[in-house]
């Protein structure tokens, strides 16, 4: 268990050359506000674990694309792909998931990981605009539970 400090100790650290950073941006504050900087911290905490999650299910959208338009493929899905460029050329993710919609992809779990998408946009662009992602709440778990959900449905797409 970690001992608390004594005022006479947190003083005297804090007056020390020794003192660390992360020590003194949070001296002085009340406890409301040390919670208050807590929550703001887990909230950041929580909108890059969703970046990272979004993040790796397109970059499993984009492996997949790839080796099915490389390979001689005759699903729908694989025509579809072919359709839009040649190999190696970059695609946007939006029309990857409407020519995957198009010939009869699960639409419920594209539309859900489109919202989830356009969230990730707004976060990594620096949410400076305001987001239209039009989902009320994206957490770590809501991102998770859609990205798994259309990436199992990924799995399980004929070649």
């Amino acid at each position: 268990m970690v001992a608390a400090l004594s005022h006479q100790q947190s003083q005297a650290l804090l007056a020390s050359e020794d003192a660390p950073a992360t020590l003194l941006r949070y001296s002085g504050l009340t406890q409301q506000e040390l919670l208050e900087r807590f929550h703001e911290l887990r909230e950041e905490l929580d909108a890059e674990v969703v970046l990272a999650l979004v993040c790796a299910a397109e970059g499993a959208i984009r492996s997949e694309v790839r080796r099915t338009r490389s390979a001689s493929r005759k699903s729908a899905i694989s025509k579809a792909w072919k359709q839009r460029s040649a190999p190696g050329t970059w695609v946007r993710l939006e029309v990857i998931l409407s020519k995957w919609r198009a010939v009869n992809g699960p639409k419920q779990a594209i539309d859900d990981f489109g919202k989830l998408y356009k969230h990730r946009n707004w976060l990594a662009h620096g949410r400076y605009f305001s987001n239209k992602c039009g989902l009320p709440t994206v957490t770590p778990k809501v991102a998770y539970s859609y990205s798994t959900k259309l990436l199992k449905h990924l799995a399980a797409a004929p070649d």
